[in-house]
């Protein structure tokens, strides 16, 4: 068996198994020049393969969710030689359509509605539902077609589905990221606060 080509270490069990499979994949992609991509990984998954990824200089990878602003996403790794691969080909859009009171559902309910299915989480990518009569789903390419024959209610809600190619999913609903900004200030003050929150000083905060 060949040495690894790092130093990296890696303290928890689930960080070990991951960087272990992944470079097992970088490997493989680099000895048999053939393309690999993974499941769905999250963003602690894709920080490791970007560290690993610096010691396989003759290997491309990619990260796509989606759409640009996905938190997770599927890595498509293929031999620097050989033109980049289609990574898009690899993830499905599906719109969840139906009748949804406002206040009821939320994104575990569609989550839920899904692994119910025997879909293993790792094939769900992000489920983008901000309240309204629809929810998108990313998912892996090939389940997109099982799920819209199969998922019919999330919840006690009949679900209609229906698969979007994916430069016609409205930028508009994508996730707004929120940033959560801890720290102590000296008093309530309204320009004590705001230093705080937008990292500037009181004497440019205050008029």
């Amino acid at each position: 068996m060949s040495q690894q080509r790092h130093p990296l270490k890696y303290s928890l069990v689930t960080e070990k198994k991951w960087a272990a499979y992944f470079e097992s994949m970088l490997k493989e992609v680099a000895a048999k020049q053939r393309v690999r991509c993974t499941f769905f990984t999250d963003p602690r998954q894709q920080e490791i393969a970007r560290e690993l990824m610096r010691y396989y200089p003759e290997v491309k990878c990619s990260f796509f969710g989606g759409y640009p602003e996905a938190e997770r996403t599927r890595i498509c790794l293929t031999p620097a030689a050989l033109p980049a691969s289609a990574e898009d080909g690899q993830v499905s859009c599906l719109l969840l359509k139906g009748a949804f009171p406002a206040g009821v559902l939320n994104h575990r309910d569609f989550l839920g509605a899904l692994l119910g299915l025997g879909i293993n989480r790792e094939m769900i990518g992000d489920i983008i539902y901000q309240g309204a009569a629809e929810a998108y789903a990313f998912l892996a390419k090939e389940l997109a077609t099982f799920v819209r024959l199969n998922l019919k209610k999330t919840g006690h809600f009949t679900v209609e589905t229906e698969e979007l190619a994916l430069e016609d999913v409205k930028t508009n609903l994508m996730p707004q990221r929120i940033k959560e900004i801890r720290g102590t200030v000296a008093s309530m003050r309204l320009d004590a606060v705001s230093g705080l929150g937008f990292g500037l000083s009181r004497s440019k905060i205050a008029p």
